[in-house]
C-alpha cells in the first residue's frame, strides 16, 4: 500500500478519483458508489439486487452507522464488495480542525477494524458535502494532509444521481442517470440509505448494461489513473493490526437522531 500510494502521490498533490473539472477516460465503464449507510432497511435490498445482477460497488460507510449495524458490514465484505471511509459523523471537514479531521477517520477504521475481528485499512474515502473539492477550496491543503496522513485515495464521483432529492420517484432516477452520464462511462453517486434507490437500482443496471457499459471498481480504475497495482489500493489483508487499537471517542453518541442532527449535508 506505501509504495503504491507514494507512486501516485509523485505525481499528484493528493490521489484522487474523479475530482470535479478533471477529465478522465473510464472505458466504457461504470463504476457504482453508495453513500452513507449502512442502514438496516434499505443495505440489504441494495446488496440482493447486487447480487442478483452480479455487480460489485463501494459503499463509503459512515463510522457510526457501522457501529450501530456491524452484520451489514460482514456482508458487504463477505460478498465481495468494497468499503470505504465516508467519516464517523458525516460531518464537513472543513468545518474541523485537523485534529478533529483525523478523528473522524480513524474513529470510522477503528469501527471497521472492531466489526471485521482484524485490522483492515480502508484506502478509499470520500467526504461529505463533496467538500472540500466541491464546497470549499480553501479547506483542501488540511484535507490533503489528512490524506497523507491517512494514505487515503479520495473518491469523488462525474455522475450525481440526486437519489435522496427524488423521494418515491425511482423511475425521475433512471432517467436523471440516462440523461446524465457521458457514453464513456464515469463514477456514479447513489445513496444505500435510500428506498427510492431500491427501486431504481435493477433498470439503472439494466440500462447501462444496454447500452453497453461495463460494470467495474473504483480501485480499478484508480490504478489505471495512476499506472500502479491494484491491490495496492484495496485493503492489505495481511496487514498488521496496530499495536494499540484505536477506540471512537464518541460510540456512545452515535443514535440515529445524533447523526441526523450532526450530518451537514446530503452528498
Amino acid at each position: 500500500m506505501d509504495e503504491t500510494w507514494a507512486a501516485a502521490v509523485a505525481q499528484d498533490v493528493s490521489p484522487s478519483l474523479a475530482v470535479p473539472g478533471e477529465t478522465i477516460e473510464f472505458g466504457h465503464r461504470i463504476a457504482l458508489t453508495f453513500d452513507d449507510g449502512p442502514d438496516p432497511a434499505t443495505t440489504p435490498a441494495i446488496l440482493d439486487v447486487l447480487r442478483d445482477y452480479h455487480v460489485k460497488g463501494t459503499f463509503f460507510v459512515i463510522g457510526a452507522r457501522a457501529e450501530q449495524h456491524p452484520e451489514l458490514i460482514d456482508r458487504i465484505v463477505s460478498e465481495g464488495h468494497t468499503l470505504g471511509n465516508h467519516t464517523y459523523y458525516h460531518r464537513d471537514l472543513t468545518k474541523l480542525t485537523p485534529e478533529l479531521v483525523s478523528r473522524e477517520l480513524q474513529d470510522t477504521q477503528a469501527v471497521i477494524d472492531e466489526v471485521l475481528g482484524e485490522h483492515s485499512q480502508i484506502t478509499l474515502f470520500r467526504p461529505p458535502c463533496g467538500a472540500p473539492y466541491i464546497t470549499q477550496m480553501e479547506g483542501l491543503p488540511v484535507f490533503q494532509e489528512a490524506m497523507r496522513e491517512q494514505r487515503l485515495y479520495p473518491v469523488m464521483w462525474t455522475i450525481d444521481s440526486r437519489d435522496w432529492a427524488l423521494e418515491n420517484q425511482p423511475e425521475s432516477i433512471v432517467d436523471n442517470l440516462a440523461q446524465s452520464t457521458p457514453e464513456g462511462g464515469g463514477v456514479v453517486l447513489l445513496h444505500d440509505t435510500q428506498p427510492q434507490t431500491v427501486e431504481a437500482l435493477p433498470k439503472v443496471i439494466e440500462r447501462y448494461s444496454a447500452a453497453g457499459l461495463k460494470f467495474t471498481g473504483v480501485r480499478d480504475l484508480l490504478a489505471e489513473k495512476y499506472g500502479v497495482d491494484p491491490n495496492g489500493i484495496e485493503a492489505d489483508p495481511d496487514a498488521t493490526r496496530p499495536s494499540t487499537p484505536l477506540q471512537p471517542e464518541v460510540s456512545d453518541n452515535n443514535h440515529l437522531s445524533d447523526l441526523n442532527s450532526l450530518a451537514e449535508c446530503l452528498s
